[in-house]
């Protein structure tokens, strides 16, 4: 079908916009228009393939250097060039995070110290181990153990040190605080730091507010070893002869050299598993629930069947960790299987003759051992998977038949143990979860590679296709850009009123969740968390204190989250989780799916249309598309994060002045006039409060509205006129050879060849697409 037939006959888009079962027939032309051959991958990894694009781009910008003349009349098309090659480079440097949580002791450095293959890295087995500093261990490209520590800021440290000093000072505080308080002072200032004011603790020593400079402090060593030593006193307090600067911390970022086959697009954010009361620190923390893709709860064998905290750190985590977050996944590792008392284990007949199934006897200690290893890890993976499957309030922020949870039982001990390991090296399970981390990185990294790659060939069909231009060509192209415009129009048109759409049922759902929540609100946080029935009344004041201190959020020493913000908004939460849920479906298995529609959306035609004189300007125009589409849902999941994080966070901005006012009360009778302030702080704002948190979340969700609407139009009209409308002063480089050598990665049209004036393809290489 050629152009006039296409204009006289008026031709209509198929109805791919109209409804989201046309995501079929968009990921058909994805798959067309982006497929890596599959041969060529079991030939050339996609290292190969970025290697080769990288070469070819450096070529190209040299001859687009060697072209640039203030005399040509196309030096915006140049710069155009040019920004495509940038934006290219930037498709390859996002990484995914794996979120390791668990309490101090349960074994996670010495978990990621296995899986990473070094005995020393993060410091394992100490007893007053601090537990508030975030730690990212991630791949370094170059031969060096590298850590960048980043310090909270000196008006962080000054609001904390009056917190700290306040805690001192309060008879009634609880132990656990009063310990964690003496702990920082004493850590950072000796114990010369007692009994000191702010002031003087904040001007008597130069190197604690040298540390508190906005620049990262870098330390980098030959060996897992030396680093390890050096940043212990940043990360750890058990050596209490010299300075700790751990409370002054707010994260770590550890680079491994030598992992790149599992750290180059994964980081493992080992997250602590309890707070301290550090404004800052907690809301770093809250920060990362919303970026972990992969969740791992790591804890000890032996508390596996019994141990209630980590369903506790998850329910409490799992709307951060889901519906404001991207989380894909969980797993369970129980460590320390190797931890284990054989002649107790089979004291049970029962488990004994479990045991012994299949065997005469077990006379050999070793050979006992493992036995009773391989026993208690297929238990406890039973358990595990029993207790999760109660987990009701966990999975249904999933969706159902969603592939979500694996258990492993590991013995990191036994796997670096290479002189008389009782277990094999598949038993310890480690090589399972180095496996899945592999996995997860050639994921990410050939998804990474996939798209730099085509970004580059897009380029490169973009400037031979000028190169190969004809007469017929020039005069096609105002045609094909008014077919394509129009397909724009109407796309954009049926995208505006499908978000409208979704918009009305967001507005409803948040206006009755805001009604509910009004008439509701009092009782609510009332009963769960600033009068619980349930709490003694007073150990509870200190924790209520210590909640209001941090703007409504507190984390207990056993992982507990307190947290009256989330509280107050869980009607909210409740009236408007399914619809969210179904908007921001990562899958598109929904009709609401704004991921779906976006999948859907596409100004190209039939493949007929690919018949005409410029199929490599089409090449590079439908690459575009898809770069954006990818683009598009990728800033979707970043506006959804903040989108569902703004009902707390409006709510913990109503609820500011009061626990500023809340914090400050003091002396006998303190916590009934801190639960009187919160009580009727909420009844007086409630009427606004909720409305307002409405209003703000709407507001949120209109600038993504806004967003797709706008970027789809214009960066597609920005491509378009450059491509089709833009007047160039050929020739531009000549770039044959890295365009056939860019061919070869890439299964695109059936012809994608540029046409001489007759209008028949000329061949250019021998690679036939």
């Amino acid at each position: 079908m050629d152009l006039d037939s296409m204009n006289t006959q008026g031709i209509k888009r198929k109805a791919c916009n109209d409804h989201p079962s046309t995501s079929s027939r968009s990921t058909q032309t994805n798959k067309r228009h982006r497929t890596i051959k599959s041969e060529t991958l079991e030939t050339r990894t996609a290292e190969a393939a970025v290697m080769d694009a990288k070469t070819c781009i450096a070529e190209v910008l040299r001859k687009l250097k060697n072209v640039a003349s203030s005399k040509r009349t196309d030096n915006a098309f140049l710069a155009y060039l040019r920004e495509n090659i940038s934006n290219a480079m930037k498709s390859i440097q996002k990484k995914v995070l794996v979120g390791v949580f668990g309490r101090t002791g349960a074994g996670k450095s010495s978990l990621i110290n296995a899986i990473l293959g070094e005995e020393d890295l993060l410091p394992c087995g100490t007893i007053r181990a601090c537990t508030s500093v975030i730690i990212n261990v991630e791949g370094n490209a170059e031969s060096k153990y590298v850590a960048e520590i980043e310090s909270i800021t000196r008006e962080e440290w000054e609001e904390e040190l009056h917190s700290l000093l306040e805690i001192l000072s309060d008879e009634d505080e609880d132990s656990d605080m009063v310990e964690m308080a003496k702990e920082k002072i004493e850590a950072v200032y000796g114990e010369d730091g007692f009994g000191k004011s702010v002031d003087y603790l904040m001007c008597c020593d130069e190197e604690v507010s040298k540390f508190l400079s906005p620049v990262l402090t870098t330390i980098s060593h030959a060996t897992a070893s030396e680093l390890s030593k050096e940043i212990h006193q940043y990360i750890r307090s058990d050596d209490t002869s010299i300075r700790s600067y751990w409370p002054l911390v707010k994260c770590v970022t550890i680079k491994v050299p030598n992992r790149q086959d599992i750290l180059e697009h994964v980081v493992l954010v080992d997250l602590p598993g309890t707070g301290d009361c550090n404004k800052s620190r907690d809301e770093m923390w809250k920060s990362y629930l919303s970026k972990c893709s992969y969740v791992w709860i790591v804890n000890d064998i032996d508390r596996a069947a019994s141990d209630k905290d980590p369903w506790m750190i998850l329910n409490s985590s799992i709307r951060d960790l889901r519906q404001g977050g991207e989380c894909r996944s969980i797993t369970f590792i129980c460590t320390k299987t190797d931890s284990i008392n054989p002649q107790a284990y089979m004291r049970s007949p029962c488990v004994r003759k479990e045991v012994l199934s299949g065997r005469q006897s077990l006379q050999d200690t070793a050979e006992k051992k493992k036995a009773c290893i391989l026993h208690r890890n297929e238990q406890a993976k039973k358990s595990v998977i029993n207790s999760f499957n109660r987990q009701t309030e966990i999975k249904k922020y999933f969706t159902a038949g969603e592939d979500i949870f694996q258990v492993f039982t590991v013995s990191s001990e036994q796997f670096q143990n290479e002189e008389d390991p009782i277990l094999e090296s598949s038993e310890t399970e480690i090589p399972q979860l180095q496996e899945l981390l592999r996995k997860l990185n050639r994921d990410c990294l050939k998804n990474a590679h996939d798209h730099y790659v085509s970004g580059v060939i897009g380029i490169l069909s973009l400037i031979h296709g000028e190169n190969c231009g004809s007469v017929k060509m020039e005069r096609d192209k105002l045609d094909v850009y008014s077919i394509l415009n129009a397909f724009l129009t109407e796309g954009c048109e049926s995208m505006s009123i499908f978000l409208s759409d979704v918009y009305k049922d967001f507005d409803k759902c948040l206006s009755n969740g805001a009604i509910n929540s009004e008439t509701s609100c009092v009782k609510t946080a009332m009963g769960q968390v600033i009068a619980p029935a349930r709490k003694d009344g007073r150990g509870y004041h200190r924790t209520l204190k210590a909640l209001c201190r941090n703007e409504g959020f507190f984390i207990s020493k056993n992982g507990a989250v307190t947290d009256l913000n989330n509280t107050l908004a869980t009607v909210m939460f409740e009236h408007v989780d399914n619809l969210f849920q179904s908007i921001f479906s990562v899958d598109g298995s929904t009709d609401k799916s704004i991921s779906r529609r976006i999948d859907a959306f596409s100004i190209f035609p039939d493949k007929e249309f690919r018949n005409i004189s410029v199929p490599l300007c089409l090449e590079f125009l439908e690459i575009e598309e898809d770069i954006l589409k990818q683009q598009l849902k990728s800033e979707v999941l970043e506006r959804k994060k903040k989108i569902y994080a703004s009902l707390t966070e409006s709510i913990k901005t109503t609820m500011r002045p009061c626990y500023k006012q809340a914090a400050a009360i003091s002396g006998t009778g303190s916590m009934k006039l801190i639960q009187d302030a919160l009580q009727d702080h909420i009844e007086s704002t409630k009427s606004s409060m909720f409305c307002k948190a409405k209003e703000e979340m709407l507001e949120l969700f209109k600038n993504l509205k806004d967003a797709i609407e706008e970027k789809l139009r214009s960066q597609l009209e920005k491509s378009m006129d450059q491509v089709l409308l833009t007047e160039k002063c050929l020739p531009l480089p000549d770039v044959t050879e890295e365009y056939n050598k860019m061919r070869k990665y890439y299964v695109g049209h059936q012809t994608a060849e540029a046409p001489d004036d007759a209008g028949t393809p000329t061949p250019h290489s021998s690679n036939q697409i």
